[in-house]
């Protein structure tokens, strides 16, 4: 009787452990540095918009799931944790990453939903391994600040992990929409539409779709053959719903795509680690060599590395993939594609140990042959 009447009201939730404001809820990064180096963990004195709807949704945040350190990371295997994080399914494989911990966490029935995070496939990776409905949701569109404008020029956003497109549709109503100050606000959802399409036969119910198909890497090569089957799969039960499917044609190749995004990547990760340090009267290049993982020292030095001339020369390219998909792509009301090229790794197989990070992304055993496709959505 003491409850609120939101909309999920009462509903236990987790915050992402990479460091959403919400007061009484500290996150550490999945970070030494951030956590125990500095005497403990981030705190904050006001929520941010995003927490603030959260709890106007009656949402109840109670503590932190589990991230890689500073959310660079396919897999959530984080030395600051003590341990990784394992898929409920089959505890030898990942639960993915970033956010690695909502997934298992919502796999596992811990919570029903969880806040979770996305940039190159951070909500869809965990999404594919773990079972769930996992929705990056179009940029600019969720509520970043105030501390924030946008995170990774534009790249992550937030949302949630859920076990339903239900509650997933839900909690964009409840969330969505620009924040006073937003740097490019984007139009406010018809929350009508979106419980629409949380309904039950939402999908069943919708006017003929006119659906791109990919079951191959974005160069044509073949993905593991239970992935494409999968992919196949929803393809003919969307087929069989009335909607219209026929393959499509990339115009993309997958270091084109990947080769920039994970550059802006470096930087994002090498200025938050200079803005804590200065913040906290630390000198990043005096800090002791276990305060952040093998592969984040490879970040921090590729990011400090990389020109501001070269920056920009990543977000025109960003803009030379857009252009280029949207002219591919222009007839199709939706793309279907997989998430993954391959079924959970093993854990440690993406483990942050290669101290090269643009190799460990981009390298002949590197991340972008697991999941060359989520950063095209961006």
């Amino acid at each position: 009787g003491d409850l609120p009447d939101g909309p999920f009201r009462g509903v236990p939730f987790l915050l992402k452990d990479l460091g959403t404001p919400a007061v009484g809820l500290p996150s550490r990064m999945g970070s030494r540095l951030f956590g125990e180096l500095t005497g403990g963990p981030v705190h904050w004195h006001a929520d941010g918009e995003l927490v603030r709807r959260y709890r106007d949704a009656d949402l109840v945040p109670f503590g932190r799931s589990a991230s890689p350190e500073l959310g660079i990371n396919a897999s959530t295997e984080t030395r600051a944790y003590g341990r990784p994080t394992r898929n409920p399914w089959n505890l030898a494989h990942s639960a993915g990453g970033s956010s690695g911990g909502a997934g298992a966490a919502v796999a596992g029935g811990l919570v029903a939903i969880a806040h979770a995070s996305d940039g190159a496939g951070s909500i869809r990776i965990p999404a594919s391994c773990c079972g769930l409905v996992g929705l990056k949701p179009s940029r600019d569109l969720m509520p970043a600040g105030p501390a924030m404008g946008e995170v990774w020029a534009g790249l992550a956003t937030e949302h949630v992990l859920a076990r339903s497109v239900r509650d997933s549709a839900l909690a964009l109503a409840a969330t969505a929409g620009a924040d006073p100050g937003a740097p490019h606000p984007a139009p406010v959802l018809r929350r009508e539409l979106l419980v629409r399409l949380a309904a039950p036969d939402g999908l069943a119910n919708a006017a003929r779709l006119r659906i791109g198909f990919v079951d191959s890497r974005l160069e044509g090569a073949a993905i593991d053959a239970r992935v494409a089957e999968a992919a196949r799969a929803v393809a003919r039960r969307l087929e069989a719903l009335g909607h219209h499917v026929e393959p499509a044609q990339l115009g993309v190749v997958t270091d084109e795509v990947m080769e920039p995004v994970v550059r802006v990547m470096t930087c994002w990760a090498a200025a938050g680690i200079e803005a804590f340090c200065r913040n906290n009267g630390l000198d990043p290049a005096r800090l002791p060599g276990d305060a952040l993982e093998p592969g984040t020292w490879g970040a921090l030095r590729a990011g400090q590395a990389l020109s501001a001339a070269r920056y920009v020369d990543c977000l025109a390219r960003f803009n030379e993939v857009a252009r280029t998909v949207a002219a591919a792509w222009g007839d199709f009301d939706v793309v279907l594609m997989p998430t993954l090229a391959e079924p959970p790794a093993l854990l440690g197989r993406f483990a942050m140990d290669n101290p090269d990070y643009l190799d460990y992304r981009l390298g002949p055993q590197g991340v972008v042959h697991y999941s060359p496709f989520t950063a095209l959505a961006n």
